[in-house]
């Protein structure tokens, strides 16, 4: 199976004492090589969330560092990156975008939706709020 990350799942592989580490390691344990896809959207909210006081508190890191864990990260053999996106998930997204709150949160969940949709991979998260968005294949991870 091939899977797309979401930010949440990829913390939680670089938090040492996650609270959904446990979980979130034995999927992980379970991946093989190239099946985990890794797209532009999770690496930025990933280094957003390593640099940032708010989440990460006294063990928070300086941008420099925060790049470097992320390239190792992505140097996993198990890791592939996202780098072209098909046409169809613009049209995709746009469908996928709720019509009352379209928070910045909203919008990058249904553009994770749609890439996952398009490119007909399995979404991991964390995140409940994927059940409602008509993702064709969710990983609920807990």
């Amino acid at each position: 199976m091939t899977y797309i990350l979401d930010a949440n799942v990829g913390m939680a592989l670089l938090v040492k004492n996650h609270p959904a580490g446990l979980g979130v390691r034995a999927w992980w344990e379970g991946c093989g090589e190239s099946s985990v896809g890794v797209c532009w959207p999770v690496m930025h909210s990933m280094l957003t969330q390593l640099t940032s006081r708010d989440v990460l508190g006294d063990y928070v890191l300086n941008p420099a560092r925060a790049g470097q864990v992320l390239s190792s990260f992505m140097q996993d053999p198990r890791i592939f990156e996202i780098s072209e996106v098909p046409s169809e998930t613009y049209r995709a997204w746009a469908r996928l975008v709720p019509e009352k709150e379209a928070t910045g949160i909203r919008w990058r969940n249904a553009w994770m939706a749609a890439l996952a949709n398009t490119l007909r991979m399995t979404l991991v998260t964390l995140d409940s709020s994927y059940q409602v968005m008509n993702v064709e294949s969710l990983k609920l991870l807990r």
